[in-house]
C-alpha cells in the first residue's frame, strides 16, 4: 500500500508539539499521593517564617520529635528517586549522596540552605 500523501506535505503538517500545560502534572497521581505526605508537610510548616538564627534550632527540635517529616524534602525540589540514592555536588564541590542530607538536623539544615527552601 503506497502512501498517497507526499513527504513534503507530511512534514509541513507536523506540529511543533502536542502538549498542553496539563501534560506536565499528573494531578490524579498527585491527589492520590498527597495524603501520604500531608502530615509531613504540616510538620514542616513549623519552619516557615523562621529567621536564620531560629531556623537551625527549629530544625533540631523538629528533627528530634519528627525525623520522618524531612523525608519529603526531596519531593519539594522534584527529586524523583524515592531512595535518595542520587549523587549530587555539594557547596564545597564534593560528590555526596542525597540521602546523606537526611541523617541529622545539621545536614537537613544544610540541605534547606543549599536548595533555597
Amino acid at each position: 500500500m503506497k502512501n498517497k500523501l507526499s513527504f513534503e506535505k507530511f512534514i509541513n503538517s507536523l506540529q511543533a508539539t502536542n502538549r498542553h500545560l496539563d501534560f506536565y502534572v499528573d494531578w490524579e497521581k498527585c491527589l492520590r499521593n498527597k495524603n501520604k505526605i500531608s502530615i509531613y508537610l504540616n510538620h514542616l510548616n513549623f519552619l516557615l517564617g523562621k529567621n536564620e538564627n531560629e531556623l537551625r534550632q527549629s530544625i533540631e527540635e523538629l528533627f528530634e520529635e519528627y525525623p520522618k517529616a524531612f523525608n519529603v524534602l526531596n519531593v519539594l525540589i522534584a527529586v524523583r528517586d524515592k531512595d535518595k540514592k542520587d549523587i549530587i555536588i555539594n557547596q564545597f564541590s564534593n560528590f555526596v549522596s542525597l540521602e546523606g542530607y537526611f541523617k541529622n538536623s545539621d545536614s537537613v539544615y544544610n540541605f534547606i540552605c543549599e536548595t533555597g527552601l
